[in-house]
């Protein structure tokens, strides 16, 4: 099995520095999302005012699903990965007005060498706290194909005292 001999594998492993509003993280990383994980190495900001936060990340994106570097030992495994690094940048907003958190998030991928577009996706998240439930859903939109990617709409409502969660 590919890089079976390795140490460790860190999923994530990062520095920090806080300083009042602004947070600023060097290191392993991942972006989670309407798009879902995006693991990638490199360095995020955020800033947080009142009800709104901003962040912009970016770095060497790692394999999807596997928290790799594009590696050639991984080529007869899965063919989807490319030969080559590749470069993720993004930003998101969130606001929280009304017990309600609304988020979008814009990502681009693109070859290290900057030769082509691997992936140009952005989300919108919303969620809202009701007293006894709480709704959530997610939208994505693949920019470079025009079209609507994967949608979700997600009822919780807790029982018995929070012991049981039934979800649809």
């Amino acid at each position: 099995w590919p890089r079976s001999d390795d140490e460790f594998d860190a999923l994530l492993a990062y520095a920090q520095l806080q300083r009042g509003p602004l947070r600023v993280r060097v290191g392993r990383l991942d972006a989670r999302s309407g798009l879902g994980f995006s693991a990638f190495d490199g360095a995020s900001a955020a800033y947080d005012w009142n009800l709104v936060r901003a962040e912009v990340y970016g770095g060497r994106s790692l394999a999807r699903d596997l928290r790799e570097p594009q590696n050639e030992a991984f080529r007869g495994l899965d063919d989807f990965l490319l030969d080559q690094s590749v470069l993720i940048v993004g930003a998101s907003a969130t606001a929280r007005p009304l017990d309600t958190r609304l988020t979008a998030l814009y990502q681009r991928e693109i070859l290290w060498d900057r030769s082509s577009l691997v992936s140009e996706r952005v989300s919108f998240d919303a969620s809202r706290a009701f007293p006894r439930w709480h709704l959530t859903g997610s939208i994505d939109y693949d920019v470079s194909f025009q079209r609507a990617g994967k949608g979700n709409v997600t009822l919780s409502v807790p029982l018995e005292e929070g012991r049981w969660l039934v979800e649809a």
